[in-house]
């Protein structure tokens, strides 16, 4: 699996994470976006540019790639990281099934 940051259309402002599954023979099989809002929701700040909460993301600003306003706590990170091996899982099972013999089309 190859993980990666990925803007969602704004020039240098990442909004989530890319998550793609590899195979060593067929390439790419998956490359779902887990967006930072969907996962931790909009986070309230005391800013008053922002009282209605703001959609976390991580900005460039003078070369440097930084959260921006709001930074996340060490359990968003791992509800991120859950997230992510949660996603694999999902694919872990079904090699695991592969090689015990009980793909789809034998059940069938």
């Amino acid at each position: 699996m190859k993980i990666e940051f990925v803007t969602l259309g704004t020039h240098q402002q990442y909004e989530g994470i890319r998550a793609t599954v590899l195979d060593k023979t067929d390439g790419e099989i998956d490359s779902p976006t887990l967006k930072f809002t969907e996962i931790w929701g909009k986070k309230k700040l005391c800013h008053p540019n922002f009282r209605e909460g703001m959609n976390p993301h991580i900005w460039i600003y003078n070369g440097i790639a930084e959260w921006y306003a709001y930074q996340p706590t060490s359990a968003d990170y791992k509800e991120i990281a859950n997230s992510v091996c949660d996603y694999a899982e999902l694919f872990r099972e079904q090699t695991q099934e592969m090689k015990n013999g009980y793909s789809m089309t034998q059940q069938m």
